[in-house]
């Protein structure tokens, strides 16, 4: 199963607004690498959906692209839909390291890789979230206020693909809203699959 998430707005949107370090370079459609041993990890994906193969601790900012061939049922009320890429949710640092120092224990079997190396690791690891959490909802008040009058609302909803619903989501099992000036705190941000979240633009 994938976790997708989805943007949309009352009109087409302007994204010139966003400054993302993302490397386009390093994005390919699914139907580019179908058929190669790492298009077998995303076979069950369209072609026309953007993956990205680059190194992810390369990865800043919030991306919103075309949401390829995908329905909703009863999901939206803007009519403008996107896919939606970006990181909201910061890691839980001690819980990361406690999990991360299990793994090394149980699993390292390199007698030249120490403790030390892997537990850095995980710090750089924690780090480069913390860094892309605040860049992504950065991006996000930037997107929303650029994009909506007073009033508007931005809707965001993720959800599951799975044999169940095979790009077909909906409809939203809760509807939670929030204030754009919660964006760079607000614990909504962590996306609950089949949660509808409206960011209403009030300043």
């Amino acid at each position: 199963m994938s976790s997708f998430s989805y943007i949309a707005f009352p009109r087409e949107v302007d994204t010139s607004i966003l400054k993302s370090k993302f490397d386009k370079s390093k994005t390919r459609t699914v139907g580019e690498i179908r058929g190669t041993e790492l298009g077998r990890q995303y076979e069950n994906l369209p072609d026309d959906m953007n993956v990205y193969l680059g190194d992810w601790n390369d990865f800043h900012g919030l991306q919103i692209f075309d949401r390829g061939d995908v329905s909703f049922n009863s999901v939206f009320t803007n009519k403008y839909i996107y896919g939606l890429q970006a990181v909201f949710k910061l890691l839980d640092a001690e819980e990361f390291l406690s999990a991360s120092k299990k793994i090394y224990e149980t699993t390292n079997d390199n007698p030249e890789y120490s403790e030390d190396e892997h537990m850095a690791f995980s710090q750089g690891m924690i780090k480069d979230n913390k860094d892309n959490v605040t860049i992504c909802r950065q991006q996000l008040y930037d997107i929303v206020q650029h994009n909506i009058k007073i009033g508007e609302v931005v809707e965001i909803y993720t959800d599951w693909v799975d044999s169940r619903n095979i790009f077909n989501f909906g409809p939203p099992a809760e509807i939670k809203e929030m204030d754009i000036k919660q964006i760079s705190t607000s614990e909504l941000l962590d996306l609950q699959e089949n949660v509808m979240l409206e960011i209403r633009r009030t300043i």
